[in-house]
C-alpha cells in the first residue's frame, strides 16, 4: 500500500480551525465573492430560466469572474497552510497568472470531459489526479503544461485519499448550507483550506529534483569544462 502523505482527519481539523480564527475575513471574502458572480449570473438570464441576446456575453463573464475566484482562493489557502495571514488584497493580487490559469482550465476541462466520454471513471480518475494544477501554477511558477504534469506526479499514490478529501469537503459544505445557510461561512473556508492543506503536504513530498528541474544542454554544446585538480603538496 502507498504512504499516505496527508491525513485527512487533519486537513479537516486544520481547515476548520483556520476557518474558525479567521471567520470575519472569510465573511467579507465570501460576501463579495458571491456578489461579484451573482452581478453575471443573475441578469445573464439563466439564473431566472430566461435566454437573451446578451446571455452569453454575461455568461462568458462570469466564467471569467470564476477563473479570478479561483486564483484568489488557492492565494489565500497557500497563505494560510503557509503559516501566513492572508490578506483582502490577496483577492485580486493572483492576476498575473490568469493567462497561465485559463490555460490550464482549458487543459483540465478538456482532459476530464474526454474521460468522462470514456465511460465516466477515467473523467473522475484524472479529475481527481490533475485538481492541483492552479495550486502548482501560484505556488511554483510553472507554465499550465507543466502544472499539469505536477499534479499528476504529487498525487500519485494518493488518489483514493484525496477522492475521500473531496468527499468529506462536499459533506461539510452540505451540513452548512443545512445549518440555515448560514453554516456555510465556516463550512466553506473550511473545505478550501483544508484542500490547500493536502497540496501542501503533497507538493513538500516531491523531490528537489523533479521540483527545480534542470535546464538540458542545448544540442551539439561542448561539455563543460572540469578544472584540473592540483596535485597535493609536498
Amino acid at each position: 500500500m502507498s504512504e499516505k502523505k496527508f491525513l485527512k482527519k487533519e486537513a479537516i481539523g486544520f481547515g476548520w480551525e483556520t476557518a474558525k480564527a479567521n471567520i470575519g475575513f472569510f465573511v467579507l471574502v465570501l460576501l463579495v465573492i458571491w456578489v461579484a458572480q451573482m452581478i453575471f449570473s443573475a441578469p445573464s438570464g439563466y439564473y431566472w430560466g430566461k435566454v437573451y441576446f446578451w446571455s452569453p456575453i454575461l455568461s462568458l463573464l462570469n466564467w471569467v469572474v470564476g477563473l479570478f475566484v479561483g486564483l484568489a482562493v488557492i492565494r489565500v489557502t497557500l497563505r494560510f497552510n503557509r503559516g501566513e495571514t492572508a490578506e483582502f488584497e490577496d483577492l485580486w493580487m493572483g492576476y498575473p497568472k490568469f493567462l497561465e490559469f485559463l490555460v490550464g482550465s482549458i487543459l483540465y476541462g478538456l482532459l476530464v470531459f474526454a474521460g468522462i466520454l470514456l465511460l465516466i471513471i477515467p473523467g473522475i480518475y484524472w479529475g481527481v489526479r490533475y485538481q492541483f494544477f492552479g495550486y502548482c501554477i501560484m505556488d511554483r511558477d510553472v507554465g499550465p503544461v507543466e502544472a499539469m504534469k505536477m499534479s499528476g506526479r504529487i498525487t500519485r499514490g494518493s488518489w483514493w485519499n484525496l477522492f475521500w478529501l473531496g468527499i468529506l469537503e462536499g459533506l461539510v459544505v452540505l451540513l452548512g448550507f443545512l445549518a440555515c445557510c448560514v453554516g456555510l461561512f465556516w463550512a466553506v473556508p473550511t473545505a478550501m483550506v483544508a484542500h490547500g492543506y493536502a497540496y501542501v503536504k503533497l507538493a513538500a513530498a516531491e523531490p528537489p529534483a523533479a521540483q527545480q528541474p534542470m535546464a538540458a544542454a542545448p544540442a551539439g554544446a561542448p561539455p563543460a569544462a572540469v578544472p584540473p585538480v592540483e596535485p597535493p603538496a609536498e
